[in-house]
């Protein structure tokens, strides 16, 4: 597999979870006692991805802690808001590939799989 990086974007202020995200930025708010970003990083784990970058803006200190182990996991810090794909282009470094998901996203279904159609389809 190429080297892919994982990227989340989690710089948003999680609006309309206030009052919620007044104390925690929308991507480490537990669901089902587990953080959605936390979940995002072992979902890219167990599709052969080793390493996660986090676009951070909002409360950006706390997702600076996020810990997978196994896994590389850092934060870029965005100083103004960057958008969607700011945020990704600021976080992309020297990897072949990169897969981006929103850092709020909760899914079920295995990446590889997506990860394996996008390498078929070149």
């Amino acid at each position: 597999m190429k080297d892919t990086l994982g990227i989340i974007l989690a710089g948003g202020r999680g609006k309309r979870l206030y009052p919620i995200t007044e104390t925690m930025p929308k991507p480490i708010c537990p669901v089902a006692g587990v953080p959605a970003a936390v979940r995002t990083v072992k979902a890219m784990q167990a599709a052969g991805i080793r390493r996660a970058v986090l676009t951070a803006g909002y409360r950006s200190e706390a997702l600076e802690g996020i810990t997978v182990p196994g896994m590389t996991v850092s934060a870029v810090c965005e100083e103004k808001p960057l958008g969607s794909a700011g945020g990704a282009k600021n976080a992309f470094t020297d990897a072949e590939n990169a897969l981006i998901v929103s850092g709020d996203a909760v899914f079920d279904f295995g990446l590889d799989e997506v990860l394996r159609r996008h390498g078929e389809s070149g």
